[in-house]
């Protein structure tokens, strides 16, 4: 039914305009005929024209009458608010993702592309396909200043360079390593690369963080895909793997791992995002004004071979060592006292199955709070012992202890462990793994 601006409903008497409205005169649609000057022509009396163009008025003011009455109806939709949750904003949530298009190509010609996710709060996080890195993490200080807190590179040849500790990517099959590069399931042994010393580290030489991942956007959660090939890096089974990235108002990245495959597999797969909460204008100072907690009443001891970092299989006590984070501690009092040179170590964090928080990192400086949370057994802490001789992002100088790893993940060697948490996917099972770096200002 019609409705005009004011609201009102129009009568049907107003609305029904047709020939009922006409004067009852009868006239005859045959016309008369005359003859004027030898022609014949065709002659309607006047009244029947008077009738005729009455009629024709009428109709057009019919027609006018439609049109307006659609046109204020359109205008009603139009004039309301826009719906909150419109997918301009791509989510309810007001956290906004964009594709900031191609960041680069690799050196066999595969582009690489850039999303962005936005907050209230004025965050920013980006990702790359390349490894899914996270290639900036731009968050407040106390006073409000916005910094890029997370270690990184500027291009993408320096991603792809032989100078990259990981930077912010995702990092497996099997994060951390494996000892000797080896491992057997169901009496079947297979090898993996050595890229590190005598051992397997973070899934071998073209692990994850070296993959073009497949991308798309749902709304405001970026979701990227691989599929690793049975055989691939000595790994058994066609492992397709989906990782999502979002970010909430509360400041949290919030990322899920999921995993199937063919065939039995070990698989652990974490973000190994570096971080500096002190970044002040790309300024990068060490990490020892940091206090972390850890939230871990064991640790697992590794062999003494400084390279080696193999767990001995023991799950030790953390009380009386310079491994009890447990309460809030400055990195300055312990880093340089353990051995290597600062922690590469896995933590057995406390908690039944399921989320709970990790660790806790605060800088009083700049007022800057992380928190990690997992629903994983282990997190891997790691202060940057190896960081130096190159240039980050902006040209910044990263020297040893300029950047530190939570890396929350199964323990280091699980598959030739049999008292370590099961690592070994099976076919028919889901791997999950979801992890959340949070992120406050403490006044």
């Amino acid at each position: 039914m019609p409705v005009n601006r004011g609201g009102q409903v129009p009568s049907s008497e107003e609305v029904d305009i047709g020939l009922s409205t006409l004067p009852s005169t009868e006239f005859s649609l045959t016309p008369t005929r005359r003859m004027e000057r030898g022609c014949c022509k065709d002659v309607q009396s006047p009244t029947r024209f008077t009738l005729t163009i009455l009629f024709v008025i009428l109709i057009l003011i019919s027609l006018v009458c439609v049109i307006v009455v659609f046109l204020e109806i359109g205008g009603a939709i139009n004039m309301g608010p826009p719906c909150e949750s419109s997918k301009a904003e791509h989510s309810i949530s007001d956290v906004i993702l964009e594709n900031d298009g191609v960041f680069g190509k690799t050196t066999d010609g595969k582009s690489i592309e850039s999303f962005t996710f936005k907050n209230k709060n004025k965050m920013e996080v980006t990702v790359l396909t390349y490894g899914g890195t996270i290639s900036r993490i731009l968050v407040p200080d106390r006073e409000g200043n916005l910094d890029d807190v997370t270690l990184g590179f500027d291009t993408l040849a320096d991603y792809e360079g032989s100078n990259n500790p990981y930077f912010g990517c995702i990092v497996g099959r099997y994060a951390n390593r494996i000892g000797g590069g080896t491992f057997s399931i169901d009496g079947v042994t297979y090898n993996t690369p050595k890229n590190d010393g005598d051992n397997s580290l973070h899934g071998g030489i073209e692990g994850f963080n070296k993959k073009v991942w497949d991308a798309k956007m749902d709304d405001d959660t970026l979701v990227l895909t691989y599929v690793s090939v049975d055989g691939e890096e000595g790994f058994p089974g066609q492992l397709t793997t989906q990782v999502t990235y979002k970010l909430t108002n509360q400041n949290e990245i919030v990322i899920t791992f999921e995993a199937t495959t063919t065939q039995a597999t070990p698989i652990s797969l974490t973000n190994h995002a570096y971080f500096n909460l002190a970044i002040r204008d790309s300024n990068v100072p060490t990490i020892y004004d940091h206090q972390v907690s850890i939230n871990a009443a064991r640790y697992t001891p590794v062999d003494s071979g400084l390279m080696g970092l193999i767990p001995t299989g023991e799950l030790a006590t953390v009380s009386g060592t310079l491994f009890d984070l447990k309460t809030s501690t400055m990195l300055s009092e312990r880093i340089n006292d353990i051995p290597g040179g600062g922690y590469d170590h896995n933590f057995c964090i406390n908690g039944p199955t399921g989320r709970k928080v990790a660790a806790r990192v605060e800088h009083a400086a700049s007022g800057r709070v992380l928190e990690v949370f997992t629903n994983q057994p282990g997190m891997q802490f790691y202060t940057g012992n190896f960081l130096g001789g190159f240039a980050g992002k902006s040209g910044a100088n990263y020297t040893r202890h300029t950047g530190f790893a939570m890396e929350p993940q199964t323990y280091p060697d699980s598959p030739n462990k049999a008292n370590f948490p099961d690592a070994i996917l099976h076919p028919g099972s889901t791997y999950n793994h979801e992890m959340t770096y949070k992120f406050s200002v403490k006044a």
